[in-house]
């Protein structure tokens, strides 16, 4: 790479359009084309509503490291030796009938407790938001939040964060250039991206506008960068053009205003994940959430897995096969992202070596009432920080999800000694990190 440092590269580019996408790919290249280790860490949350049932997280165990993975986890199982499991935590706040609403990732009560039952206002800062904002601070986005329904991260006291519920609208907002809306620590909008259904025509790609960017930029880089960013342009030219032909199809349906086919929920989802990843990539974030239901999400169906009810009834119908799919499904996607980052190199590992992935579900450990018994799973190397092949079992009431945040922290190098409310954090998990 013929440069004199990122600073003097950076600087001297001249990027136009191509700015926020390719300024930020190329911060994240320098590094290693410049010899230097690569310090980047990334927090990438899962979360899930309705419960995660004990039968089906729990793991027959002999020891901490010699334990057997439930039917549930054959998804993510070539990750075993990469992957955590935690449990049991309380959460004492917001214990609504589905779950601990925002409280899930506060650990604070409602500000408005008489409403907390009916999704009332976080009493805190989420810890997805409050690591975004320790380092993430100079990124593009501090955070991104997507998926379905209503969002559990939040930046304060009554300031929830909405989710893009839309994949195109994410993408526009994340790597297409649109500047992010008006919220606190550079999070977009919901909003904030409208016009990808009709601003780019399946035979044009928003790629096309930084042609002349990515000609200045291949002249200044060595011939394995160019590499990379050429495999990472078409990429992202290819997921492009899937959600385009995703969005097409839902616009040219001949009912006007008709909501999007359920059925094409599952491919919704995993595109979001698609879109984080590149974002990860690229270096526009370095903390992401995904959420496959939302707050509470009590009523999704999963029609792609031939659900007879929804989610909700499904458990109250005690319908253990398909509850065990759906779980089982939510791996599944999960191990879309831990196979991307996997495949990744990154200095002398690959980019899950510098990752944290955890999963949390809002309604905890049953469908109601499940706030005492969270499990939290986590895969990663969080940059050397986490040793993974381990199940790691808490004896239940002694400690709050708190403690775990305040260990994710720390994975995160953020150095939290308590997190929400202090007087039920003990601070980080003894023997975790």
């Amino acid at each position: 790479m013929h440069i004199l440092g990122r600073r003097n590269f950076l600087s001297g580019l001249g990027l136009g359009a191509g700015a926020h996408l390719l300024g930020s790919f190329c911060g994240s290249l320098l590094p290693e084309a410049l010899g230097a280790e690569p310090t980047r860490k990334r927090l990438i949350i899962f979360s899930a509503a309705n419960g995660f049932l004990e039968r089906f997280y729990s793991c027959q165990k002999r020891s901490e490291t010699d334990f057997d993975l439930g039917p549930v986890y054959a998804p993510v199982a070539a990750h075993k030796s990469r992957m955590v499991i935690a449990e049991k935590f309380f959460n004492p706040f917001s214990k609504a009938l589905h779950g601990n609403q925002h409280a899930t990732m506060t650990v604070m009560e409602s500000t408005n407790p008489g409403v907390s039952q009916e999704r009332g206002p976080p009493g805190g800062i989420s810890i997805d938001r409050l690591i975004g904002k320790r380092i993430g601070a100079g990124d593009a986005f501090s955070s991104t939040a997507s998926g379905r329904g209503i969002c559990v991260s939040a930046d304060g006291p009554g300031q929830s964060i909405p989710l893009i519920s839309s994949p195109a609208k994410a993408f526009e907002t994340y790597l297409g250039g649109v500047k992010p809306g008006t919220m606190p620590g550079g999070m977009p909008m919901a909003g904030a991206a409208n016009s990808f259904e009709t601003a780019f025509p399946q035979d044009k790609s928003f790629l096309d506008l930084l042609r002349s960017d990515v000609q200045r930029l291949n002249g200044r880089l060595g011939a394995p960068e160019r590499a990379k960013l050429d495999q990472y342009l078409e990429s992202l030219r290819t997921l492009e053009q899937q959600i385009a032909r995703r969005a097409d199809s839902q616009s040219g349906c001949m009912k006007p205003g008709a909501p999007a086919n359920e059925t094409s929920l599952d491919q919704m989802l995993k595109q979001h994940i698609d879109i984080v990843f590149a974002a990860q990539r690229c270096g526009l974030t370095r903390v992401s959430h995904i959420a496959f239901e939302g707050m509470e999400g009590p009523h999704i169906t999963y029609n792609w897995l031939n659900d007879p009810r929804n989610h909700h009834d499904d458990h109250h119908a005690n319908d253990g096969a398909i509850l065990q799919k759906i779980v089982t499904w939510w791996f599944t996607a999960i191990n879309g992202m831990l196979t991307q980052l996997a495949a990744t190199p990154e200095g002398n590992g690959t980019m899950l070596d510098n990752s944290l992935v955890v999963f949390i579900n809002t309604c905890g450990g049953s469908h109601h009432r499940g706030y005492e018994t969270h499990p939290m799973i986590m895969w990663g190397g969080a940059g050397g920080k986490l040793r993974g092949g381990r199940y790691l079992s808490y004896e239940k009431g002694r400690h709050c999800i708190s403690d775990a945040y305040v260990s994710v922290a720390r994975l995160m190098d953020v150095e939290l000694t308590t997190f929400g409310a202090a007087n039920h954090c003990k601070g980080p998990l003894p023997g975790l990190a």
